[in-house]
C-alpha cells in the first residue's frame, strides 16, 4: 500500500464520522496483522514528511501503541533495516519536526520503545543522543531530551544501566540551563528518577545533590508567576514524597519553607496550593521517623495546614442548605483538603510529637475573635484527637463552643464532640454525659439553623452509640421528647438524621426505649408508606434503616408483626421498580439483613424473594468513574462497589442467622461468593466471601442430619471450599486477611467435626496441614525481619517501634491461628491424621531446633500437645523422637511461654499416652520438679508468665501421679505435689488440679493425707487459700470443697483443737466463714 493510500486511511481514522472512522481503524488493524512491515514503514515515512500536523500526530500515537506491544513486541517482528530506520528517524524527528505537539508525542513513542530496548543495550544511538542532546543549541531538543530521560527512568531506573551517575550529573546541569522550559523539564525528570531510587541507600548521597536545584527551579517559576510550570514541578515533588520521601532528608526544613511559602500565595489555584501541602503530608506519611525528628518541618507543615483551614468562604445561607446537596460544592477547596491533611498528619506523626506543636496553635485559634479561626481550631482538634490521650482533651472548653455566637463555630463544636465520642468511647460518655447531652440538645431544638440541628443529631448518634444502657437510660425520655418534636417540625435533612439517632438510642437503651416503640414505629411506617417522591428518597432510606435497627433492639416477639408489614412494603417497592440512582435500594438490602437478624428462622419464608436481589447486587460488575482531584483526572470506583459489599455482608448474615433453613440457597451462594474470595478490589467483599464458607458447610451438615441431602454433596462442597481457601492462602498478601482465611478454615473443620474425616482424602488433608505449617513458618520469619528493623534501624523512634510491635502482634496472631488450625485438623481426624503427620513431622521437628526462635518452638510444641491429646496412645510411637525436646524445654526458664507449653504437654502425655509413657515417668517427674523448684525460688521476682508456667508444671505433675500411678511412689510424690499448692495465677488449670485434690481427700487417700492424717493442716490451708483466692474455680468443685471443709469441722473437738494449733488462726476462721454460708 503506497503513502497516499495510508495517508487516506489515517485521515479516515481521524474523521468525525463514526462510520468512516470505524472502517479506517478496521483496515489499519488488518494491515497490521497481515503486513505490518509495509504499513509501519509508510507510517514512519508520513511522520517524517507529511505536511498535515494531525496526521503526523496520529502517526506518532500509532507507533507508540503498536511498536512496544505484543509477544514478541511488534518492533522485534520487523526487518533489521526497518528497526534501524526507526531508531534513527525517531531521533531525527525530535530534532527536526517544527510542531511542539508532534515532538511531544514522538518523545512518548521513543520513551516507550526505549524502556524495552535499553534493557538490552539495543539503542546505542539514543543513549548518545540523550547525553549529547543536553548541550544541543535548540531549546526544544534539550527539553525533549529531559522528557525522554524522565520517562525512561520512570518505573525502573535500571534501564539507564551503568550511566546512573552520569544521568544525575546531566539532570543537575539541565536545572542550571539558561532556558526556563529546559530547567523545568530537567526538574521533572529528576523527580521521576529520584522516586525510583527508594530503598537504594548507596544512591542517597549522589541523588541528594539534585534536591537544591529542584527547589531552585520551582522557586524561580513561582517568582516568575509561571503557574503551569510550578504545578508540574510541584507534581514532581509529590511523586518523590509519595515514593521516596527520604530524598528530602538533607534539606527537610527548606522543603517545608518552600512549599509553605508557595501555598500561602492566594493568587495560586486551589489545586496547586493543595499540591504544595500534599508534598509535606506525603513526606510525613512516607518517612514518619525522619519527620518527627525535624521540628521545623513539623511546625511549618502544621502552620500551613491550619492557615488553609481558615480559608472558609463566607456564605450567609450555609446554615440552611441541605448538607447532602451542598456536598461537593466546595470540591478541592483549600480548607476541606487541609482538614483531611491534618488527619493524615496526626496519624503519621503521632500524638507525642504533634501535641506540643498543634495544641498551642489550636488554643490561639479558638480564642480568636474571627469565627473562621475558632472554627479552624475546633476542626483541627477533631482531626488530631484520636492520636492524643483523653486527659489532654479540654472537653469542658469544647462544650462551651456549642453556644458560640457564630453558627459555623457551633457546627464545628458539634462535629468535634461527635468525633471525640468515637475516639474516646466509653471514657467520654462515662465522664462527660452531664454536659454533652444537654449541650447537643440545645442545638437540636434551635429550628433557625437546620444544618446545625442535623449535625447535633449526628453527634448525639455518635455519643449514644457508645453509652452503657445504665448511663443512657435516665436521658431517654428527654431525648425522645426533643427528637419527636424536631422530627415533626424539622426540615427533611434534619428528619433523616434524627431517624438514625432514634434507632441508635433504641439499640443502646432498649428497655427505656420500649415505651416509645409504638409511637416511633407509627411515624416511621407512615414515612415508608407515604414518602414516595424523588425528594423524599433519603428520608425513605433512613426510615428503612431506623425501623430495622429498632427491630433488632426490641427483639423478635415485639418486632415480628411490623417485620411482616415491612416485608410487604419492600415487596411493593421492588415491584414498582427503582431508578438507577435510587439509593433506597441499598438501604433496603441492609434493612433485610437486620430484619433477618431480628426474627432469625422466621425470616426463612422471605429468603426466596429477597436473595435473588442480593445475589444480583453481589454479582454486579463494578464500573469505574472519572473524577477530578487537584485538577488531575483520577479513576474512582462507583457506589456499586459499596452495594456489592453490602450484599455480601447480607449473605453472611443470612447464612449465619437462618442456618438450617438456608440450605436451599447454599449452592447459589457459593457460585456468587466463591470467586469473590479473590476479589482484590475491596477487602470487605473478600472478607465476607471467606467468612461465609463455614456457615455454608454448617447449613449443609444440618441438611445431612435432617436427611435433606446426602453426604456426597457435603463431601463435594467441603472439598471445593477448603481447596479454594488454601489457594487463596497462598496468594494473599495481607496479614489481616490471612487471619480471616485461617479462622475460616479452622471453623470449617470445627463445624464438620468427625464428618470431616469423610470429606477430604489423605492427600487433600496433607495439603491443608502443609499450608498451615508453611504459613506459620513464613509468619515467624516476618516477625524476625520486623524485630531486626525494631532493634537495628537508626531511623526508629517510639512511635515507629510501637507500629512495628503492632505488626509483630498481628503476625503472632496469625502464627497462633495457623498452629491452632493444625490442632483442629488433628482433633477432627484423630488417628486418621497419623499418616499426614508422617509428612508434617519432620518440618515440625525442625521447628524445635534451638536455632529457631522461642515463639517458633512454642508453636511447634502447641501442635505436638494437640497430637498427643487428640490421638492419644497411638501417638506414643513418637515419644522417643519428641520427648527429649519436651524435657529440654521444660527447663527453659528464660522463656516461660515455651516452658508453659512444654510442661502442659508432659501432663497431656501422662493423661493420654497410655503404657507407652510409663518408661518416661521418672524423667518427667524429675524434670517437672526441677522446673517448679527453680521458678518458685524466684519468689516476688517471678513474672506472671513464669507463675503460669509453674502452675502448669504443678498440674502436669499431678496428672502423672493420677494417670500413671502404677509407676509412681505416691506416698512420696503426692505430699510433694500438695506442698506446691495452691496455684498462683492460671485459672485454666484450677479445675483439673482441685478436682483431683478433692477426689483424693474424698477417698481418704493416705498417700496425700499421710499416716494419722498428719498432712491435714496442709490440706486445710490449701483448700482455704484456693477457695478464697483469685482463680475462677468451677461452682461444682467449690461445692465439693465446702463439703470437705464441713466434714473436717465435724471431727471430734480434740482433733480440731490439734488442727487449730497447726494452722494459722485466719485459716481456721476463713474455713468457718466458708462453711457457714
Amino acid at each position: 500500500m503506497d503513502s497516499n493510500a495510508v495517508f487516506r486511511l489515517l485521515n479516515g481514522a481521524l474523521s468525525p464520522d463514526n462510520a468512516v472512522r470505524t472502517q479506517a481503524e478496521a483496515t489499519l488493524n488488518k494491515l497490521l496483522d497481515t503486513n505490518p512491515e509495509n504499513l509501519l514503514a509508510t507510517v514512519l515515512k508520513l511522520l517524517r514528511s507529511s505536511n498535515n500536523q494531525q496526521v503526523r500526530m496520529f502517526c506518532a500515537v500509532l507507533l507508540r501503541k503498536k511498536l512496544p506491544n505484543g509477544e514478541p513486541i511488534l518492533y522485534d517482528q520487523l526487518s533489521k533495516g526497518l528497526q534501524n530506520a526507526f531508531r534513527t528517524e525517531l531521533i531525527r524527528a525530535i530534532i527536526e519536526d517544527t510542531s511542539a505537539p508532534v515532538r511531544n508525542l514522538i518523545c512518548d513513542t521513543v520513551a516507550e520503545l526505549a524502556q524495552i530496548l535499553l534493557f538490552h543495550n539495543r539503542w546505542q544511538n539514543l543513549v548518545e543522543f540523550l547525553f549529547s542532546g543536553v548541550r544541543a543549541e535548540k531549546e526544544h531538543v534539550r527539553v525533549a531530551v529531559f522528557n525522554i530521560f524522565g520517562k525512561v527512568a520512570d518505573g525502573n531506573h535500571e534501564r539507564l544501566g551503568n550511566r546512573l551517575q552520569q544521568t544525575m550529573a546531566v539532570m543537575e546541569q539541565g536545572m542550571r540551563d539558561r532556558s526556563a522550559p529546559v530547567r523545568v523539564a530537567a526538574c521533572i525528570a529528576s523527580g521521576k528518577l529520584v522516586k525510583e531510587l527508594a530503598g537504594e541507600t548507596k544512591q542517597e548521597a549522589p541523588a541528594a545533590r539534585l534536591l537544591t536545584p529542584m527547589m531552585e527551579v520551582t522557586g524561580q517559576m513561582f517568582k516568575a508567576g509561571n503557574e503551569d510550570a510550578v504545578q508540574r514541578c510541584v507534581d514532581a515533588f509529590v511523586d518523590v514524597a509519595t515514593m521516596n520521601a527520604r530524598f528530602f532528608k538533607s534539606q527537610l526544613p527548606k522543603v517545608s519553607f518552600l512549599m509553605k511559602g508557595m501555598a500561602e500565595g492566594r493568587e495560586l489555584s486551589p489545586g496547586l496550593r493543595n499540591s504544595c501541602l500534599e508534598v509535606l503530608v506525603s513526606t510525613a506519611e512516607g518517612e514518619e521517623v525522619m519527620v518527627r525528628r525535624c521540628p521545623e518541618f513539623l511546625q511549618q507543615t502544621v502552620l500551613l495546614t491550619l492557615s488553609l483551614m481558615v480559608e472558609v468562604p463566607h456564605d450567609p445561607d450555609w446554615v440552611t442548605k441541605d448538607h447532602q446537596l451542598d456536598k461537593g460544592a466546595e470540591e478541592n477547596a483549600n480548607f476541606e483538603f487541609a482538614e483531611m491533611a491534618m488527619d493524615r498528619l496526626a496519624l503519621a506523626i503521632g500524638g507525642r510529637k504533634l501535641q506540643p506543636i498543634v495544641f498551642p496553635l489550636i488554643s490561639k485559634c479558638v480564642s480568636n475573635e474571627d469565627w473562621k479561626m475558632r472554627r479552624a481550631g475546633l476542626m483541627s482538634l477533631s482531626q488530631v484527637a484520636e492520636v492524643m490521650e483523653f486527659k489532654q482533651i479540654p472537653i469542658n472548653n469544647i462544650v462551651k463552643y456549642l453556644g458560640d455566637g457564630h453558627p459555623r463555630v457551633r457546627h464545628a463544636a458539634a462535629n468535634c464532640i461527635g468525633q471525640l465520642s468515637n475516639d474516646f468511647a466509653p471514657y467520654i460518655q462515662d465522664s462527660c454525659h452531664k454536659i454533652i447531652i444537654p449541650g447537643l440538645l440545645s442545638l437540636l431544638v434551635d429550628h433557625r439553623f437546620p444544618r446545625i440541628q442535623t449535625h447535633a443529631a449526628a453527634a448525639l448518634f455518635n455519643f449514644t452509640e457508645h453509652c452503657e444502657e445504665e448511663l443512657l437510660t435516665p436521658y431517654v425520655d428527654v431525648l425522645m421528647k426533643h427528637l419527636f418534636t424536631t422530627l415533626s417540625q424539622g426540615k427533611r435533612p434534619v428528619q433523616e438524621q434524627i431517624l438514625t439517632t432514634v434507632a441508635c438510642i433504641a439499640g443502646s437503651a432498649p428497655k427505656a426505649f420500649s415505651k416509645h416503640y409504638d409511637r416511633v414505629m407509627g411515624m416511621v411506617m407512615k414515612v415508608l408508606t407515604t414518602a414516595r417522591s424523588k425528594e423524599t428518597e433519603r428520608l425513605r432510606a433512613r426510615a428503612m434503616e431506623c425501623v430495622s435497627y429498632i427491630g433488632m433492639a426490641v427483639g423478635k416477639e415485639r418486632f415480628k408483626p411490623h417485620a411482616t408489614q415491612l416485608m410487604s412494603i419492600f415487596d411493593q417497592m421492588i415491584r414498582a421498580g427503582f431508578m438507577n440512582d435510587d439509593t433506597t435500594k441499598q438501604y433496603m438490602l441492609q434493612a433485610w439483613t437486620r430484619i433477618g437478624s431480628a426474627i432469625k428462622e422466621d425470616f426463612e419464608p422471605y429468603l426466596k424473594h429477597v436473595l435473588p436481589h442480593v445475589f444480583m447486587a453481589a454479582s454486579k460488575k463494578i464500573e469505574f468513574s472519572q473524577a477530578q482531584l487537584n485538577g488531575k483526572a483520577i479513576l474512582g470506583l462507583t457506589t456499586s462497589l459499596e452495594e456489592k459489599a453490602t450484599a455480601c455482608s447480607m449473605l453472611c448474615s443470612f447464612a449465619h442467622d437462618i442456618n438450617k433453613g438456608y440450605f436451599p440457597f447454599v449452592e447459589d451462594t457459593y457460585k456468587v461468593m466463591g470467586p469473590l474470595m479473590e476479589y482484590y478490589l475491596n477487602d470487605d467483599v473478600r472478607s465476607f466471601a471467606i467468612s461465609i464458607m463455614p456457615d455454608l458447610i454448617q447449613s449443609t451438615i444440618s441438611a445431612v442430619q435432617d436427611r435433606k441431602t446426602d453426604t456426597r454433596y457435603l463431601k463435594n462442597l467441603f472439598g471445593v471450599v477448603t481447596g479454594r481457601m488454601i489457594e487463596c492462602l497462598q496468594n494473599e498478601p495481607d496479614t489481616d486477611m490471612l487471619c480471616t482465611l485461617v479462622s475460616a478454615i479452622q471453623k470449617a473443620f470445627r463445624v464438620a467435626g468427625p464428618l470431616a474425616k469423610n470429606c477430604l482424602n489423605r492427600k487433600s488433608l496433607e495439603v491443608v496441614g502443609m499450608a498451615m505449617l508453611k504459613l506459620l513458618n513464613k509468619s515467624q520469619q516476618h516477625i524476625i525481619t520486623l524485630e531486626g528493623r525494631r532493634t537495628k534501624s537508626e531511623d526508629m523512634d517510639e512511635e515507629g517501634i510501637a507500629k512495628i510491635e503492632q505488626k509483630i502482634a498481628e503476625e503472632d496472631e496469625l502464627s497462633l491461628l495457623a498452629a491452632d488450625a493444625i490442632g483442629v485438623l488433628i482433633k477432627s481426624h484423630g488417628t486418621d491424621f497419623l499418616p499426614v503427620f508422617e509428612k508434617l513431622g519432620p518440618r515440625i521437628v525442625e521447628m524445635l531446633h534451638p536455632k529457631r526462635t522461642v515463639t517458633t518452638r512454642k508453636y511447634a510444641i502447641f501442635i505436638l500437645d494437640d497430637l498427643f491429646e487428640f490421638i492419644g496412645e497411638p501417638a506414643g510411637r513418637y515419644f522417643p523422637q519428641l520427648l527429649p525436646w519436651f524435657f529440654q524445654y521444660a527447663l527453659e526458664t528464660q522463656s516461660p511461654n515455651l516452658q508453659q507449653a512444654t510442661v502442659y504437654g508432659l501432663g497431656i502425655c501422662a493423661e493420654h499416652g497410655g503404657k507407652g509413657f510409663d518408661r518416661y515417668v521418672e524423667k518427667t517427674l524429675q524434670t517437672l520438679g526441677n522446673a517448679i523448684q527453680h521458678n518458685r525460688k524466684l519468689g516476688a521476682r517471678a513474672s506472671d508468665d513464669t507463675k503460669s508456667a509453674t502452675d502448669n508444671a504443678i498440674s502436669a505433675f499431678g496428672k502423672v501421679c493420677r494417670y500413671r500411678s502404677s509407676c509412681v511412689d505416691l506416698n512420696k510424690m503426692l505430699p510433694v505435689w500438695l506442698g506446691w499448692l495452691p496455684l498462683q495465677i492460671d485459672g485454666s488449670e484450677a479445675a483439673s488440679v482441685y478436682s483431683m485434690l478433692c477426689a483424693l481427700i474424698e477417698s481418704q487417700n493416705t498417700a496425700l493425707l499421710g499416716q494419722n492424717m498428719r498432712n491435714l493442716p496442709q490440706v486445710v490451708t490449701v483448700l482455704v487459700r484456693a477457695f478464697t483466692g483469685p482463680l475462677g474455680i468451677p461452682p461444682e468443685i467449690r461445692a465439693r470443697m465446702v463439703k470437705i471443709m464441713r466434714q473436717i469441722l465435724t471431727m471430734p473437738k480434740n482433733m480440731l483443737d490439734v488442727l487449730a494449733k497447726q494452722v494459722q488462726p485466719q485459716v481456721m476462721e476463713a474455713m468457718r466463714k466458708i462453711t457457714s454460708g
